[in-house]
């Protein structure tokens, strides 16, 4: 980082300046323990079941950010007794470690229709906030005052769950050759054309047991899952007032401090 001082004056009114300018690089490496889901397992009818690896292994994933970070306040004591002052800065905060993650979750079963997956995003970026104060603080006795700001704040990349439609590279026994195959031979027997009766067909044509689970295999084209991570979506503005005074008895020792900060503001995520 880099920072600098000044001091000037305007129509004899003392001005304070500090300016300084900040770079900030980040890379995030990821690894968490899973079970690794091998296969899609057709267990009969509309039954399906995940096959999983004996062993747990360590998934991997990985990201990078840099950014600027530019900051500028400024003072003018306008008399002795009445100071304003006025400040921007950019700051950030990092996304919460359960975001990051790099580790896929399979919730439920890989029934038709019901197919979804969450993962982590080790690729996020930081909240960033781009911060503007203006301020008035009268000090009409020794240790009392009372003073009236005004904050805005423009809030990027809010995180948003975002759900995709995606392949994970598991095959689907549903839709592939050998279901279509089983399908036209029940259509053009007559037969109902249901889950259970193409499931046992299938069975029946690999001359396996008619009850037999069904794998997927190479011919069978991917299964498409519901992926949720969280992502970068959303800018949020919040800004509001905050007002404070402090006064304290002469020759006491006591004093009464109070304030309040009015907040409103507005994240339009869907």
């Amino acid at each position: 980082y880099v920072q600098a001082n000044f001091e000037d004056e305007f129509n004899g009114m003392p001005i304070s300046t500090v300016a300084g300018l900040r770079y900030e690089e980040s890379e995030v490496n990821s690894n968490g323990l899973e079970t690794p889901v091998l296969d899609m397992a057709w267990v009969g009818g509309n039954e399906w079941s995940y096959i999983t690896a004996d062993e747990q292994s360590f998934s991997e994933g990985s990201g990078s950010t840099n950014e600027f970070l530019p900051s500028l306040s400024m003072s003018m004591d306008i008399t002795d007794q009445l100071t304003s002052r006025f400040a921007y800065s950019r700051s950030l905060a990092r996304p919460p470690i359960n975001s990051l993650r790099s580790t896929t979750d399979y919730p439920g079963n890989p029934k038709v229709g019901q197919r979804k997956v969450s993962v982590g995003n080790p690729q996020l970026k930081p909240y960033i906030s781009d911060n503007i104060d203006l301020s008035l603080e009268y000090y009409y006795d020794e240790g009392s005052y009372v003073s009236v700001g005004y904050f805005k704040k423009i809030v990027d990349n809010f995180l948003v769950s975002t759900t995709t439609q995606e392949t994970v590279g598991l095959r689907d026994a549903y839709l592939g050759e050998r279901a279509e195959t089983a399908r036209a031979q029940l259509e053009e027997e007559g037969v109902d054309v249901r889950d259970p009766a193409v499931h046992g067909r299938i069975n029946t044509n690999q001359e396996t047991d008619f009850n037999a689970q069904i794998l997927p295999n190479e011919t069978d084209p991917l299964a498409i899952f519901d992926v949720t991570r969280d992502t970068n979506a959303e800018t949020g503005n919040l800004y509001g007032w905050e007002i404070a005074g402090q006064h304290m008895f002469a020759d006491t020792g006591w004093g009464v401090v109070a304030n309040a900060t009015i907040l409103t503001g507005a994240v339009n995520a869907d």
